[in-house]
């Protein structure tokens, strides 16, 4: 098992100041865009005041979306101006001086190499957690890189909401999670992270002795696949695979 964790700044919440944005964007008819605004960096109703039309306009949301965040943008600029300084105007504890990104590209980006340049390495910083149990913990992707994946999900899921033969975020591909999707439809995501997970699997050669290297394979055509949690649901069962096939899990948060 390898624990990889690359989580996003934005998953930094204080306790005493969580909010519950998909209600906050309900009240505003915004609840198809829960997925793609939160992936943005928006944890709060009032976080809407920093998107700027650039970027409202890069989500690729509908006209009645972006009239519904630009009436809620305006709304909230009235509660901020109304209200007292010293209590309104602070920064989200959830995002320190933090600006908005809908990019979904750029993260992944290397340079091109010259005939005698070697290749950068990703640093996953691997750590024994219980080497008897081959259980490992390291960091898969750096925290750029996962806030574009989650990025590149949102934006192909909201897209495909009308969408009945390949929705986005489902539950009928695996059995054991609500919500799931497959990297491969994610448009770029199998190319973008495609040199990372190479290193990987060399990387994971050296932590599991027996393993020729260039054998190790995704299990089928599904993986590797996204899952997504309403935050109150605490992940699947400990449970073992049977197979006659040796498996290496890989587990990475990519945000919370």
């Amino acid at each position: 098992l390898i624990e990889m964790r690359g989580l996003s700044s934005t998953a930094v919440e204080f306790e005493d100041d969580v909010h519950d944005l998909a209600a906050e964007l309900n009240t505003q008819d915004l609840n198809l865009c829960h997925g793609i605004l939160h992936s943005a960096g928006v944890r709060e109703l009032k976080d809407l005041i920093h998107l700027t039309e650039e970027q409202i306009v890069h989500m690729g949301i509908n006209n009645l979306d972006r009239e519904n965040i630009l009436r809620a943008q305006a709304d909230q600029n009235q509660r901020y101006h109304d209200a007292d300084a010293e209590t309104d105007r602070r920064v989200s504890p959830s995002m320190p001086n933090r600006e908005l990104s809908t990019l979904r590209d750029g993260a992944f980006d290397r340079k091109v190499l010259s005939r005698f340049e070697v290749e950068e390495q990703q640093d996953f910083a691997m750590q024994a957690i219980c080497s008897d149990n081959e259980v490992y913990r390291g960091r898969l992707f750096t925290v750029d890189q996962c806030e574009q994946l989650s990025r590149m999900s949102e934006h192909y899921s909201y897209g495909q909401i009308t969408n009945t033969i390949n929705p986005g975020w489902t539950d009928q591909i695996y059995t054991l999670t609500a919500q799931h999707m497959a990297c491969k439809d994610v448009p770029g995501m199998i190319p973008s992270t495609r040199v990372v997970f190479r290193q990987l699997f060399q990387k994971l050669c050296s932590l599991f002795p027996g393993i020729v290297p260039g054998s190790i394979t995704w299990e089928n055509d599904g993986e590797p696949h996204l899952v997504k949690y309403n935050g109150k649901a605490k992940g699947t069962v400990a449970h073992t695979d049977n197979s006659e096939y040796k498996f290496i899990t890989g587990n990475a948060l990519l945000s919370a």
